[in-house]
Order: C-alpha cells, then structure tokens, then sequence
C-alpha cells in the first residue's frame, strides 16, 4: 500500500521533472551539423560572412593582390578572409558594425567597386560582426 509521504514525494518529484523539461525545452537552439554536432549562430553566421567576403571581396583583398590594388597611401587589406587579420587590423570591431570598416564599405556601397552586396548579405556581415565577443 502506497501511504501519503509516497504520494507526496511522487508528485512533486513529477511537477520537479515537468518543471525542468518546460524550462530547458528551448534553452539551446542550435543547428545541427551532418555529424551531428551542435554549431552555434555565431559560428554559423561567421562562416556566412567569411565565405561572402571570399567571393566578392578576395579577387582584391587577397595576400597576393592586396597591395597591388590598394589606393595610395592607403594600408592593403591583404588577407579578407582571414578572421585574425580583420581584427588585429580593426577592420571589423567586435559588437560595433556602425564602427567596423567593413561593414561600413559595404553598407554604404562603396565595396565591392564593380559590384555591390545584396541586403541579405549585408545584414549576414552586421550580424555576424555584432555577435562577435572577445
């Protein structure tokens, strides 16, 4: 026979689990990779922006055509894909998109020269940008 404290313990023991399953439920969205691994937003976007900047911007922002397109006395953006680079040289300034080279360049259309990024594109790089934590 089931007494009172049994009863007692076995509710609140379910109101306990049911609590926690409604709490965690949507704790961590996350997208799934092909392997099954759990990649976060912030990863994905990164990738997004970085192969957006491989194809409209490396054909001039390259390690071997960067200094050869760079306005006169202007610093060659050498390496675009490259995450390292764009923050050592301020070219993207973590959370801060509006102060961010980059995102003000394509933003404002003046790259890339011959073409110009879709609004998608751009609000991938402010994301992205925005979310970045250092």
């Amino acid at each position: 026979m089931v007494n009172r404290r049994q009863i007692k313990f076995i509710f609140i023991l379910s109101i306990g689990l049911l609590s926690l399953s409604i709490l965690f439920q949507n704790c961590a969205k996350s997208n799934i990779t092909n392997s099954g691994a759990a990649v976060s937003q912030q990863t994905i976007l990164e990738s997004k922006s970085i192969d957006i900047l491989n194809q409209k911007c490396s054909s001039c922002h390259s390690e071997s055509t960067g200094a050869a397109n760079s306005a006169p006395g202007a610093d060659p953006i050498t390496n675009i894909s490259d995450v390292n680079y764009l923050l050592r040289t301020r070219l993207i300034i973590p959370g801060e998109p509006d102060l961010s080279p980059i995102y003000q360049s394509v933003r404002n259309g003046d790259m890339p020269v011959n073409e110009s990024l879709d609004t998608q594109e751009i609000q991938t790089i402010k994301d992205w940008i925005s979310g970045i934590k250092l």
